[in-house]
């Protein structure tokens, strides 16, 4: 045994959205850390014509933007019309991540 070196394994998770079956976007606990969202309120959110990204802008006020709520231990958007629209999926995760936008962290979700 004295020879054998031992793999460390490492979480494969990533934070994530994922529509619940209500239809509503939840966090994982990974992307309520990456996206601070206790210190968040609203975001607004943007999409390329040809996209199949959305872009989410933390945002101070609530004009245009969509609030983020708090249930249990994750975070939620009430929208959920919203994100079908989008072509969101019942039942799908989506990886979050971290990107600068002039200067500032916006994150981004692709389908």
């Amino acid at each position: 045994m004295k020879d054998n070196i031992f793999i460390k394994i490492e979480s494969d998770k990533q934070p994530k959205m994922s529509i619940h079956a209500n239809g509503k976007p939840h966090f994982n606990k990974l992307a309520i850390s990456l996206m601070q969202l206790a210190n968040k309120k609203y975001f607004k959110i943007a999409k390329g014509k040809n996209e199949k990204c959305i872009f989410l802008f933390p945002v101070d006020i609530s004009i245009d933007a969509l609030k983020i709520s708090k249930v249990g231990n994750y975070y939620c958007f009430n929208n959920i019309n919203l994100f079908r629209r989008l072509g969101f999926i019942r039942n799908d995760s989506y990886v979050v991540q971290s990107v600068k936008y002039k200067d500032e962290t916006i994150y981004k979700i692709c389908l």
